[in-house]
């Protein structure tokens, strides 16, 4: 089973790659590393706490995606986050989620420079709390 500091290594490498590609104009490419990012980051954070959840015959403890908000949740709440800010990453979480979505699956709609920074900032918020509760 990975380590919440493995976990965090490809998070932060993911934020990198995101910045990186925001140089160049890759927007979609940012929105997807920018999720990954999170996603990962949920990983790191609910692998510090020792958060196991079991959504089915997935390898363990990699859940659907759709269910990392609530592995998110659980994982601040076992932490002691006050009930704003497990709410407020829970919101940026989705967001992620929805902006991936966009990105990947919606070629016709605009994914411009906003929507990619946008995208990154919520990444960043993120991993600086699997950063935190990690290191």
């Amino acid at each position: 089973m990975p380590s919440s500091l493995s976990w965090l290594s490809v998070c932060e490498e993911s934020l990198r790659d995101a910045e990186r590609l925001l140089s160049f104009g890759g927007h979609r490419s940012v929105v997807n590393r920018s999720y990954y990012c999170g996603y990962y980051a949920v990983h790191a954070i609910a692998e510090n706490v020792g958060v196991s959840v079991d959504f089915g015959p997935w390898i363990p403890n990699n859940w659907p995606h759709a269910h990392a908000a609530h592995v998110l949740f659980q994982s601040m709440a076992k932490l002691q986050f006050a009930m704003f800010e497990r709410k407020r990453l829970n919101t940026i979480w989705g967001e992620l989620l929805s902006q991936r979505r966009i990105a990947d699956y919606l070629p016709d709609e605009v994914v411009d420079d906003r929507f990619a920074r946008t995208s990154l900032s919520h990444a960043k918020s993120l991993s600086a709390v699997a950063r935190k509760v990690t290191t």
